[in-house]
């Protein structure tokens, strides 16, 4: 297909790395490669939205016991104490949480559990059929009802992390590659010769698969791609710098379709990643910190039951 190459950039004509393999790249840099990127940044969105909704609704759900070894369901009589409504619903129903005690094979136990409004149960101290399991009776139910505030059904809400997860995995795999080929890489030059857009779109730029060829020390001919919806930085010189594994020359990347790729200094060193880039960790850093709180949370009120 037709394509055209960009208003060049000055500032960049002429670049090249003298810096000969192994390159220093300092810890910051490498972060930086590894976590930048549309698609990590993706990644680390849903991933840490997505398991919001996995502490709140599946760990409040009986999915939580799917591969929970805790016996058989014991029945015995128990002792309605208290009903209050929670502030979930389920399919617009309101649920409520209904205490109540039970003796069990240890003695007398206190319980708690969930349903909609049972009219059968608006009693305080009336009589009702317990089932407790025989391996833990701190999970106990009046019969009919639920131990959890959810159902099992809520687990399809895990799509969302798992999806945000696949992101996380692609792009990690990707910005190793290149951070190798950034350390370990040789330097040579390949020129475009096509680009086709793929049908995805990014903050509404279309995004383009570039195919460039270049040559080896050897003199062999090879290609290598990339995708970018910022395609200004793969068409801003006229021969796009390629680096490349010498044992494996497919084994390549265009240095400016590295996500957070350090500047080239005039003597042809990479240079540090700037202190800017210090965004690119923000939404990883909210994403453990929140969930390795509401793993604390969860786990506490694990321990208090």
């Amino acid at each position: 297909m037709e394509y055209h190459m960009g208003n060049q950039d000055s500032s960049k004509s002429g670049r090249s790395i003298r810096e000969q393999p192994p390159r220093s790249i300092n810890l910051f840099t490498r972060m930086a490669i590894l976590l930048g990127g549309v698609i990590q940044q993706m990644g680390w969105a849903f991933f840490g939205f997505g398991m919001l909704f996995f502490w709140i609704f599946v760990m409040n759900s009986e999915a939580r016991y799917l591969l929970a070894f805790d016996g058989k369901w014991v029945e015995t009589n128990g002792v309605l104490k208290n009903i209050a409504p929670t502030g979930s619903t389920v399919n617009d129903r309101r649920i409520y949480a209904y205490s109540f005690t039970f003796i069990s094979k240890s003695g007398m136990q206190e319980g708690i559990c969930y349903d909609s409004y049972r009219s059968e149960y608006q009693k305080p101290n009336q009589t009702v059929q317990v089932e407790y399991k025989e391996g833990n009776n701190k999970r106990a139910r009046i019969k009919g009802m639920s131990s959890s505030t959810f159902p099992s059904f809520v687990l399809f809400v895990v799509i969302f992390p798992l999806i945000g997860l696949g992101f996380l995995i692609s792009g990690l795999i990707s910005n190793l590659k290149a951070l190798r080929l950034l350390r370990d890489g040789h330097f040579t030059r390949g020129k475009l010769i096509n680009k086709e857009a793929t049908g995805t779109r990014i903050n509404n730029n279309i995004v383009f698969k570039f195919t460039f060829e270049f040559d080896t020390a050897g003199g062999m001919k090879h290609q290598t791609t990339c995708a970018t919806h910022q395609t200004w930085k793969v068409e801003d010189e006229e021969l796009e710098i390629i680096l490349y594994d010498p044992s494996n020359p497919d084994h390549a990347v265009v240095y400016d379709a590295i996500p957070a790729a350090p500047e080239i200094d005039p003597q042809g060193h990479l240079e540090s990643a700037p202190i800017s880039s210090a965004g690119i960790f923000i939404l990883p850093i909210i994403s453990i910190v929140v969930n390795v709180i509401l793993f604390y949370v969860f786990l506490i009120m694990c321990i208090s039951i």
